[in-house]
């Protein structure tokens, strides 16, 4: 992918995250509530990502235990440590995924906050894009046969 082809597909990555992410939250039952803060939605295959998310506790009540869950293409998974969520209260979580293994395409990420209250606080799912690295400028020569008067 070329850089203006990365920019357009972060900007499809963003259309297409309005979509998803008010289609695969359940509203009536939450408790807290997820924001995806990073600003890029597409990534370089092999490049580690960074991923951000905002959890807010919108609930009348403390959520105790909780743990964020995040998914990547079905194979990349981080779980994080156990934390405590006051009314009102909002905290950022930061997790590191490597994409090497995950072929270029649009994936889904899901976050799923689950609490020792609530079997699942909340969740949420973006458009994730995992481009190919770009080919680089010099062209290698190889050199077939052997050196001297030996071709």
């Amino acid at each position: 992918m070329t850089y203006h082809q990365c920019i357009a597909a972060s900007w499809l990555g963003m259309a297409v995250s309005m979509l998803f992410s008010h289609a695969d939250t359940t509203w009536a039952e939450t408790k807290a509530e997820l924001t995806l803060e990073s600003p890029r939605r597409a990534f370089y295959r092999g490049e580690v990502v960074l991923i951000v998310v905002k959890v807010a506790n919108i609930g009348e009540s403390s959520l105790a235990d909780s743990v964020l869950n995040l998914k990547l293409a079905e194979c990349v998974e981080r779980t994080s440590a156990t934390f405590q969520l006051a009314r009102g209260e909002e905290r950022r979580l930061s997790f590191r995924l490597p994409t090497a293994a995950i072929r270029s395409g649009v994936y889904k990420l899901n976050c799923t906050l689950m609490s020792k209250n609530l079997a699942a606080a909340a969740e949420l799912t973006e458009p994730i894009i995992i481009g190919s690295q770009p080919k680089p400028d010099q062209m290698l020569i190889w050199l077939w046969g052997g050196s001297g008067n030996q071709w």
